[in-house]
């Protein structure tokens, strides 16, 4: 059988029919395609603007939290850091006033946050921090002040130098007698000791190196009777300090280092959300 002319045309056409069909087909897959991998992206760039968001969201209320300890912390202590020294300025005893406006402070954010958010203030309330990255422990107890190195080369052997200033009400300071009870070693702490009223009308400086594993403790005497003993300051293994009186006075001390430090509590704010955040106050 023999095609004419008009065969071969006929067949042509749908040859070239069925080519365009399967193109179109072929164009409306990938269209297809492209529109949903565009929809999959536009949904995953939504859920992650939503995830940066509530990261965002988070780290502000737990920033903020933190910041708002911090400010009610140093209204009581002025406390702060300086590249490789802490210095902690405070009434002796110790302010118990601080720790009810903590706990208000705590209750009013449980409540009122968008977030579900949690502290534990418990060693902030007291007054206890910790000097990282050392983990050297603040403590305050009622008329004593200690700040005690745990018992490691990373910890102990990176303090390096003492200033301890006492503010006595007026009259009440005389002398100070300097006993060394015990030395184990040649490996020393500069130790300034100053003691005054608060014209400065009597001022006692005392200058020592005192060793880091032995111990030695300064007295200071009242000035009323001249045998009373109304302050205490302890030194013992390894490099710690204690001071401990029987009647108020104003304290600073400064805590030289021989690196970076910061200061912090073992105390935690956590705050509740998809992405949550939990982490350790930090002081100055």
């Amino acid at each position: 059988m023999v095609k004419t002319n008009e065969d071969r045309a006929s067949t042509h056409k749908g040859k070239r029919g069925m080519f365009m069909t399967v193109s179109v087909l072929m164009l409306g897959m990938i269209i297809l395609s492209l529109v949903f991998l565009l929809s999959e992206q536009i949904i995953a760039s939504k859920v992650s603007a939503a995830q940066f968001g509530e990261i965002d969201r988070t780290t502000w209320t737990y920033t903020s939290i933190e910041d708002g300890v911090s400010r009610i912390v140093s209204f009581y202590i002025n406390a702060s850091t300086q590249n490789g020294s802490v210095t902690i300025e405070q009434p002796l005893p110790f302010p118990r006033r601080m720790a009810d406006k903590l706990e208000a402070f705590s209750q009013f954010e449980n409540s009122y946050a968008e977030q579900n958010v949690s502290m534990n203030l418990t060693n902030t309330e007291k007054g206890n921090f910790i000097i990282q990255p050392s983990g050297i422990a603040v403590l305050n107890a009622p008329g004593s002040f200690a700040i005690t190195p745990q018992n490691s080369t990373e910890s102990h052997e990176s303090l390096q130098s003492y200033f301890i200033d006492l503010t006595f009400p007026e009259g009440r300071v005389r002398e100070a007698n300097w006993t060394i009870i015990s030395n184990s070693s040649n490996d020393l702490v500069a130790v300034h000791v100053r003691a005054h009223d608060p014209n400065y009308a009597v001022v006692l400086d005392t200058y020592s190196n005192v060793d880091r594993h032995g111990t030695s403790v300064l007295s200071i005497i009242d000035n009323l009777n001249n045998i009373t003993q109304v302050a205490l300051i302890q030194f013992h293994s390894p490099a710690a300090l204690q001071i401990q009186t029987g009647t108020a006075i104003g304290l600073k001390t400064i805590v030289g280092f021989n690196n970076l430090v910061t200061l912090e509590t073992n105390d935690t704010i956590s705050v509740q959300s998809t992405v949550n955040k939990t982490g350790r106050v930090r002081i100055a």
